[in-house]
């Protein structure tokens, strides 16, 4: 795997909680209340966005502002479909602390 440069907080997996937390920290002090997955190469990495969400979820039960989720640029109705099914499962809406259809995942 090649990286661009070493990140600040060292090599690390995208699904590490200290660094979805301290994102979620940094986001916030910076107002950022929005972050946008991009789609378009047709990769969704469920394993990822769905962590994140428990994450966010757990940062949010300590009276923590995060950053809503969204997936933008939708790389065809597949896509689509299978962000739509994944985001409104029980355990995602449950994860993102959201009811219904709604999803911010």
């Amino acid at each position: 795997m090649y990286y661009w440069g070493e990140p600040l907080y060292g090599y690390y997996h995208s699904t590490d909680p200290w660094v979805l937390r301290r994102h979620a920290q940094l986001l916030a002090d910076a107002g950022i209340d929005t972050v946008i997955f991009d789609t378009t190469n047709r990769k969704t990495y469920p394993h990822v966005y769905l962590k994140l969400c428990e994450i966010w979820a757990q940062v949010r039960r300590k009276a923590t502002h995060t950053a809503h989720l969204f997936h933008g640029q939708h790389y065809g109705r597949r896509t689509a479909r299978e962000l739509f099914n994944t985001c409104t499962n029980q355990h995602a809406t449950r994860t993102c602390g959201l009811s219904g259809r709604e999803s911010r995942c």
